[in-house]
């Protein structure tokens, strides 16, 4: 029975925080999204830390459940994290790729104005 409560509440906490982070994610900027992210997924991780404080007695039969339960904790808040710092430097890269083909395209049209200029 205790486990059953156990895997009921890990499963709310779930479901509570993707819809959570599900509210307003896909309208919100980069930059929000990305945090809500980290945010999300460094939460998860100190929930599950603290969770690890509590550890049922070692003749509870259902003692691998909490185990379990801690650990599943962990690994998603730690995807939640990756996910938001892996987007967060993708985009950087990609930022810093279109400002330096900007500034490549501002030197061709700057090169094309004076042969065009030379040649009047």
């Amino acid at each position: 029975m205790l486990a059953a409560i156990n895997a009921v509440i890990v499963l709310g906490y779930f479901v509570l925080m993707s819809l959570l982070l599900d509210h307003g994610t896909h309208s919100a900027e980069p930059q929000v999204r990305r945090l809500k992210f980290a945010s999300l997924g460094v939460a998860f991780m100190c929930f599950g830390i603290g969770r690890m404080g509590y550890v049922p007695p070692p003749h509870d039969p259902d003692q691998w459940i909490f185990v379990m339960g801690h650990f599943a904790i962990l690994l998603f808040g730690t995807i939640y994290f990756w996910t938001g710092y892996r987007d967060t430097h993708a985009e950087d890269k990609a930022g810093t790729r279109r400002q330096e083909e900007a500034k490549i395209n501002a030197l061709v049209r700057l090169v094309a104005k004076r042969i065009e200029e030379e040649r009047d």
